[in-house]
């Protein structure tokens, strides 16, 4: 007796173990089907044949619903079953007083007594022998539960009301699982909602993974690409450079991982995003949120697209220089004492723009343009050229293979040079109504020479006459 005792309780125990693992894995809307695999565990090994559990209602507090259920012979009653808290059953008294009822003799129940013959039979056979226990969740109370044999099966004991309210334990702990879960599930969602009417990327990381737990939709567009949930961030795999160069980002230096390192907000304006050959220029800002221990919980990665302010900076910059060279060049043309030292000055100058290559042309005494001055090397000839000096006008050949008034001679000559476009521009002095010279400005690729540089060499040109 005493062993088949023993084995009874391993095999409830057992039930009770394999009920909380499915316990634990009840986490979405689909509660009902979680619910009852549990109850159908328990029931297994207990030899119980029925069983509820009942909530109150989210939106009458005194009335209760059932969630699952099985009652032998009235499985069509369960479905919508609901009972005023009012009501004077077995498993509402023990919602009411926050206590366990075990109940096997339910006719002689006070409250069962006193209905019609009718109803009272009813609820006997309905309920049978049964155990009723209450469910709170969060320190409130959220339903009951009930589970028992029919009247002519064994009575329950002590050991059955203890199995049920642990199960009840179980129940409870399921809930408050499944609470916590739907509670994150709608902050994240409050917070996407939020991020997503930033302005701003934004980026929450792991602190241990670097795998992104939030993150909105501007992120990815300043990033160049969607987000993926499940990758670690890293430089390598975002593209992320040092502004002005083809150098990845130093990691020891990016915010992100600086935040992660020292547990201090970080933040640099020298990122860019190359993807495509399209560069987008960030403002970084990472900073980590902390818990009540001081631990690292999450970095939050702000990211600001400054494109239009870093072109801005390089527009001023680029035309500061212009301005300082500008300057420099009437400087040393004044200094000059006779028209090679001018000469010299212009091609310096003119080198300094960075072209391919830069040639100065002036009539020979038989009136044929010829090169005076190269920056960095002669070339046979000046011929290629001539049918595009102008006495006014610049002239701009964007790819010499296009360029209709040379000959193919010519072509194969300027290529074999390794020229596919170049600029002339006439220098007209006061006293001429002529071109004095001409400046040339090759590239060795086909639309080399765009609009802002044909505008700063134009103003050296000027300066020069």
């Amino acid at each position: 007796f005493e062993a088949s005792r023993a084995q009874i309780e391993a095999q409830r125990a057992l039930a009770l173990a394999e009920a909380a693992q499915l316990a634990n894995r009840i986490a979405g809307d689909d509660i009902a089907v979680g619910m009852d695999d549990i109850f159908a565990r328990v029931a297994e090994d207990a030899n119980f044949d029925r069983w509820l559990l009942m909530r109150v209602s989210e939106t009458d507090p005194d009335m209760l619903e059932t969630l699952v259920g099985k009652i032998p012979g009235f499985d069509e009653a369960i479905i919508g079953l609901q009972y005023n808290l009012y009501f004077e059953l077995p498993m509402i008294d023990s919602l009411r007083r926050g206590s366990t009822l075990l109940i096997n003799d339910p006719a002689h129940y006070p409250s069962v007594v006193m209905m019609d013959d009718a109803v009272k039979e009813g609820i006997i056979s309905f309920f049978g022998k049964h155990i009723a226990t209450p469910v709170t969740l969060a320190g409130q109370r959220y339903g009951v539960i009930m589970m028992g044999r029919s009247l002519d099966a064994e009575d329950l004991d002590v050991r059955d009301q203890q199995l049920v309210e642990t199960l009840a334990t179980q129940v409870s702990i399921a809930l408050e699982n499944r609470r916590l879960f739907r509670q994150t599930q709608q902050e994240q969602q409050n917070l996407k909602s939020i991020l997503e009417t930033l302005p701003a990327g934004v980026l929450v990381l792991d602190p241990i993974t670097l795998i992104p737990m939030q993150f909105n939709q501007q992120a990815q567009v300043y990033l160049g690409q969607e987000i993926d949930p499940l990758t670690p961030f890293t430089i390598e795999k975002y593209n992320l450079y040092r502004t002005g160069t083809q150098l990845l980002y130093p990691q020891e230096e990016m915010p992100i991982f600086l935040a992660l390192a020292t547990g201090e907000e970080a933040a640099t304006d020298d990122v860019a995003v190359i993807v495509d050959d399209i560069q987008i220029d960030l403002l970084v800002n990472a900073a980590p949120i902390k818990d009540e221990n001081g631990g690292i919980k999450q970095i939050v990665v702000a990211l600001q697209d400054i494109t239009s302010l870093r072109t801005l900076e390089n527009t001023l910059q680029e035309n500061l220089r212009e301005t300082v060279s500008l300057y420099e060049a009437q400087r040393q043309l004044a200094e000059a004492v006779g028209l090679s030292d001018v000469l010299d000055v212009v091609i310096t100058h003119l080198g300094l723009q960075q072209p391919t290559d830069a040639y100065i042309l002036m009539r020979d005494i038989h009136q044929k343009p010829t090169i005076v001055r190269a920056y960095v090397q002669l070339l046979d000839s000046a011929d290629p050229f001539i049918p595009f000096l102008q006495d006014s006008d610049n002239v701009l050949i964007e790819n010499i293979a296009d360029a209709k008034n040379i000959t193919d001679t010519y072509k194969q000559f300027l290529i074999d040079a390794g020229i596919f476009s170049f600029l002339t521009m006439p220098i007209r002095i006061s006293t001429s109504d002529k071109p004095y010279a001409w400046l040339v400005i090759v590239d060795d690729k086909p639309d080399g020479i765009g609009l802002d540089d044909e505008r700063v060499y134009t103003q050296l040109r000027d300066v020069s006459a």
